[in-house]
């Protein structure tokens, strides 16, 4: 494998001598001062301390910022590269879909003619219905008022005949059987003022049993009589509400005058007009009222509540003077009110006694609620129907919006480097299509296949430049870190497997150690059998040298990660344990398309390569896995542990190389473990024993970790030329 590697490299610094003897002449010119290395064979551990003097102006960050994400897939990162450079334009959009077009038509149609329906329907049915309430309404009203007179003239009756007998009988005539006969009667109270020519008359009969069974005192009677002295001692019918003063029970009370009759003697027997007041339990009357949708309650000529439905009403005194009807002299008013924000149907009643009215009200949601619901069902219908169009108009432009839809979708991947169509979705089976279209499909899916397998042959970011013409013609200076990896004894490993042992053996390698390269921002140069040749900076950078020097020693460690969570398990002639070298150096190259019109190439030339080339193969000598030149090693010092060893002389100059053992605890580290996440089939308890704390903190600890024996320096003479090959000289027999 040395040997290829050292044929390309010749043969590539002959076709390009012109361009290597330039870089040559720029580096001897700005190379500067070096520091002379220590004695060969010396190997010193190299603390994280600054040789240069530390100033804030060129002292680097605690660790370098990246421009990709960590969390995000390699594929994303790139596509988001090439975002932020400018190459990706947003796919243009359709104002108006040829489908969405015919949808809107139908649905035009079909909302215009059953909207029209709708509405003729609400306004020919809610009419009819409107007449149908009111006069159930007044129905309803009339009977309300009729059970309220005749209920309130029932107790009327009832008291003016008892107190009538008991005159006649001097008041012997005991109440006791009177409240038994009129439970609902809570006490009877008749006075009156007298005069000269008059006794004072003043009864009290009080219902023990009503207020033992309501749980409340007599002594309330006496109460409240004081307190509507002038209410209740009038000679005429007043209807009054008590529940308030009674702890809420309902009682309403009555007053209303009656001729009492005068006794015989003295001469003045004849008539006396009195007040009498009746407090009475109202709950009959409001169940004889009924329930329902239809509501009634009754006020006294002011406009308070004295019977309504709702006890809470009754208990706060409730006054309804305002209500349209209340003040108005008719017997009978029929209207509509709007209450608390809500609309009513009402029916209006003066009843005699009292002055009092008897209202009867249902809400107009109750009354139109059938129509209402009518209505509903209808909309539901229409939108029914309406989807059901829709549905047929939906499937029916599908022949023809579909595949131009497919078609936009599979340009807009093409143009995003997304050679993969996914033009269906999820969906397995894709639509037989026969026409034009989808030849067109057929056509494009073949077009991607081809442009997905040419993208795996080069650099997909590469590829994206010449996509949208950014690849600059020729070659450009770049400094960038440059790295080669190599399998050791890769030729006796393949020599006992199989063929398609061996390419699944690789891939499977490859796969893991191509991710430790994308995920830190590298570029994949080309792979070489087994090696890899990989680059930081080239074509795409991470912002400065140093970022990509250290984001490549960071792939290196990632490697040994991977590498050995790889080994895990195996063992054999068919999954031998292997090991790697890799090499790094860092440098100014030319970076560029090379080749001819039928065959180009992006890649990088320049002596920086070749010793990255050369100090991998040094790995074998000195008996270590990760070998960075002095180049690399000045730029990222602040991070890592490592080890020099002994120098090389490459062209004539010495060339200082150390071996990098670990890093040094820090964000630095905790990057490297954050991004070993996302490469597949690590294990976590592997990378803890190669990195950080737990891990080598020696070249002999790592020696130790890694199985590899510790070479005697003292017989390798690693400046010795190597010599590639040997040259028979022909017999000179004749």
């Amino acid at each position: 494998m040395v040997e290829m590697n050292d044929v390309w490299l010749e043969n590539t610094r002959r076709n390009h001598r012109n361009i290597i003897e330039k870089l040559e002449s720029i580096r001897n010119n700005t190379s500067g001062n070096t520091e002379e290395p220590p004695p060969t064979g010396i190997a010193v551990k190299q603390e994280p301390v600054d040789i240069a003097p530390d100033t804030s102006a060129s002292r680097p960050s605690a660790y370098p910022s990246r421009r990709t994400e960590r969390e995000r897939p390699d594929s994303y990162k790139k596509q988001q590269r090439v975002e932020e450079s400018g190459l990706y334009s947003e796919p243009v959009q359709a104002t108006f879909s040829i489908r969405a077009k015919l949808v809107c038509i139908i649905t035009s149609i079909l909302l215009l003619s059953l909207g029209l329906i709708t509405v003729l329907m609400w306004f020919i049915v809610r009419s009819d219905i409107e007449r149908t309430a009111e006069s159930n309404n007044v129905t309803i009203n009339d009977r309300a008022s009729l059970l309220a007179e005749t209920a309130l003239e029932t107790i009327e009756s009832n008291v003016s005949v008892f107190l009538y007998n008991r005159s006649l009988l001097n008041g012997e005539l005991p109440a006791d059987r009177f409240f038994i006969e009129n439970p609902d009667i809570a006490a009877v109270i008749m006075r009156s003022r007298g005069d000269d020519s008059l006794p004072e008359v003043s009864v009290s009969l009080i219902n023990e049993r009503f207020f033992l069974l309501h749980e409340i005192h007599s002594s309330l009677v006496s109460v409240y009589m004081s307190a509507h002295e002038s209410e209740l001692g009038d000679t005429r019918t007043v209807l009054l509400n008590a529940a308030p003063s009674f702890s809420g029970i309902p009682i309403l009370v009555m007053g209303f005058p009656w001729q009492a009759p005068l006794p015989a003697e003295g001469g003045n027997e004849g008539e006396e007009i009195v007040a009498v007041t009746v407090f009475f339990s109202s709950e009959g009357l409001t169940e004889s009222f009924g329930s329902g949708a239809n509501s009634s309650i009754m006020l006294n000529e002011t406009g308070s509540v004295l019977v309504h439905p709702d006890r809470e009403v009754i208990n706060t005194m409730g006054n309804l003077q305002n209500l349209p009807g209340t003040a108005n002299g008719e017997r009978r008013l029929k209207t509509r009110y709007e209450f608390d924000g809500q609309d009513y149907f009402v029916s209006i009643q003066r009843i005699a006694l009292g002055n009092a009215l008897v209202l009867t009200t249902i809400p107009a949601d109750v009354v139109f609620e059938g129509i209402t619901a009518t209505t509903r069902r209808n909309i539901y219908l229409s939108i029914t129907a309406l989807f059901l169009g829709i549905l047929f108009i939906w499937f029916f432009a599908k022949t023809i919006s579909e595949p131009l839809m497919v078609l936009k979708g599979a340009a807009e991947q093409i143009e995003s480097g997304r050679y993969h169509l996914d033009l269906y979705g999820n969906n397995k089976k894709k639509p037989v299509l026969r026409d034009e279209t989808g030849i067109l499909i057929e056509s494009v899916i073949s077009m991607s296949h081809v442009l997905e397998n040419f993208e795996k042959f080069t650099n997909k970011y590469i590829a994206q430049l010449a996509r949208y013409g950014r690849l600059a013609l020729g070659g450009t200076d770049k400094d960038a870190t440059f790295f080669f990896s190599d399998i050791r004894s890769f030729t006796a490993i393949s020599e006992k497997m199989r063929p398609e042992e061996v390419v699944e053996f690789l891939n499977e390698y490859m796969e893991r150690m191509v991710s430790c390269i994308t995920i830190t921002g590298g570029t994949i140069d080309k792979f070489i059998g087994d090696a890899i040749m990989a680059h930081w900076g080239a074509v795409q950078s991470s912002g400065s040298s140093e970022e990509d020097a250290l984001n490549a020693v960071r792939s290196a460690l990632m490697m040994r990660v991977a590498l050995m969570s790889f080994n895990a398990g195996r063992g054999g002639e068919k999954k031998p344990v292997i090991k790697i070298g890799c090499g790094l150096n860092s440098g100014r190259v030319v970076a560029g398309q090379i080749g001819s019109e039928e065959r180009l190439e992006y890649t990088v030339i320049g002596e920086a390569v070749s010793i990255a080339d050369r100090t991998e193969t040094l790995n074998k000598y000195f008996g270590t896995e990760i070998l960075i030149t002095e180049n690399t090693w000045r730029q990222v010092r602040r991070y890592i542990i490592a080890e020099e060893m002994p120098s090389v002389t490459q062209k004539g100059k010495k060339v200082r190389m150390f071996a990098v053992i670990n890093m040094y605890e820090g964000e630095a580290l905790n990057r490297v473990f954050e991004d070993l996440k996302h490469v597949s089939k690590i294990n976590t308890d592997i990378s803890r024993l190669c990195l950080g704390n737990k891990g080598p903190q020696t070249l002999a600890e790592l020696r130790t970790l890694l199985r590899i024996p510790a070479p005697d320096l003292s017989k390798v003479n690693v400046d010795e030329e190597e010599k590639k090959y040997r040259v028979n000289a022909p017999n000179a027999q004749t």
